[in-house]
């Protein structure tokens, strides 16, 4: 492709309408929907050539999804950029000439420069488009482009309908979610720019996006004129799939505000279909299934309740079994098995049948169930649930 036709290419992909400023998961798809609708014919070839069959709307989310990868560390500063307070347009833009940081602004202009070139390897023309994709829309995210030291809003907490939040996740996803648009759904209401308007965004530079969003981000944190400490301390807190949509940087991000919360002696209700976050985070479960609770108790005692009495044993060299009373063999593996203690006997008399066979055990610990497989047996009304459950019913008439 020319140089001509590239730059019509990444002038199209720069100068779309951008209606809206809630850039997380949705909010990225939503960008690049509406770009995706703006291309050129030739645009869309040399785009389907680098991406193939994977959409814009799709691979807008591909910067955040790497973050969990530490080989991608480097990029997290590609995203945001922090300048200067109390700048007029004329000092912004002198200071983007000088501006030889790491950051949003520099790879902008990075980016655009690699995919120009000719002999760019596939993969990484798949790799830089991707990013640019994204990092468009970051730049239209005003806290993106903060003045110096605010941290992008992550450091203010607000609260979002009684929620615990802070300023960056509001603009970042809590505005836009709350609609419960699709993308798609999104872009048909909103996708409305005249061509007027287009083509003078068309004609905008660089500078003037960046700028828009500064000035925005400025008055953005200038309305918070003081802090409350009451939106710092809530007593109870109830969240609704707290981590729907988020990418895993954003996912730690609230868990530590959960830690934190709980630590300063607040209640937090914790609704979600996820028993990997309930192990990880809850201290008490309380499990519905068609509108009645089936189960209820700390997530410790719970595991203990649905234990199966299986064990893990490790040898530096395992033995053969021949068959004992004291235990069946549930699964081997090279150097261990997993046993299950018969009725009567104990994780002692398993200890002692291996060392009566000068086994060497380097490991030997119990086998607790997941809170998932603990939720299938109930939902799914097994032998085990149905005998827990007539357990708890005993109890609660005594």
């Amino acid at each position: 492709m020319s140089p001509a036709k590239k730059l019509i290419f990444f002038s199209f992909l720069f100068s779309l309408p951008f209606c809206c400023f809630g850039w997380g998961l949705l909010g990225h798809r939503i960008v690049g929907q509406i770009a995706a609708s703006y291309l050129t014919p030739k645009a869309k070839l040399e785009i389907q050539k680098i991406l193939g069959d994977e959409s814009i709307a799709m691979s807008s989310n591909w910067a955040d999804f790497i973050k969990s990868d530490s080989t991608y560390k480097y990029l997290d500063h590609w995203h945001y950029g922090d300048f200067q307070k109390g700048l007029n347009y004329e000092q912004f833009k002198e200071v983007l000439k000088s501006d030889t940081a790491v950051d949003v602004y520099t790879k902008l202009n990075f980016l655009i420069a690699e995919l120009k070139k000719k002999n760019l390897p596939k993969s990484k023309k798949q790799m830089y488009l991707r990013l640019l994709i994204h990092i468009v829309g970051d730049v239209h995210q005003p806290l993106h482009v903060s003045p110096a030291g605010t941290s992008g809003g992550n450091d203010i907490k607000v609260q979002w309908f009684g929620v615990p939040s802070n300023l960056h996740r509001i603009w970042d996803s809590d505005l836009i979610d709350d609609q419960k648009l699709s993308y798609t759904e999104y872009t048909s209401h909103i996708n409305h720019v005249t061509l007027a308007a287009r083509k003078k965004l068309q004609a905008d530079p660089l500078s003037k996006w960046f700028f828009e969003s500064y000035t925005l981000a400025q008055e953005l944190h200038d309305e918070i004129k003081e802090d409350n400490p009451r939106l710092h301390e809530p007593k109870l807190i109830i969240l609704d799939e707290p981590f729907s949509g988020l990418d895993p940087v954003n996912t730690n991000i609230i868990k530590d505000e959960i830690y934190q919360l709980a630590q300063k002696g607040a209640t937090i209700i914790f609704s979600t279909h996820r028993m990997e976050q309930v192990e990880e985070i809850c201290d008490h479960i309380v499990l519905i299934n068609k509108g009645k609770k089936i189960l209820d108790g700390s997530v410790k005692q719970v595991k203990q309740d649905f234990k199966e009495n299986l064990f893990s044993i490790g040898f530096d060299e395992r033995l053969p079994v021949n068959g004992t009373s004291v235990f069946d063999i549930i699964a081997t593996k090279d150097d261990s098995y997993v046993v299950k203690i018969k009725e009567g006997h104990t994780p002692t008399d398993v200890l002692k049948y291996f060392l009566q066979q000068n086994a060497s055990i380097h490991s030997f610990n119990e086998i607790l169930p997941s809170l998932n497989d603990i939720f299938i047996k109930l939902v799914e009304g097994t032998s085990v649930t149905r005998q827990f459950l007539r357990q708890e019913a005993k109890e609660q008439k005594n």
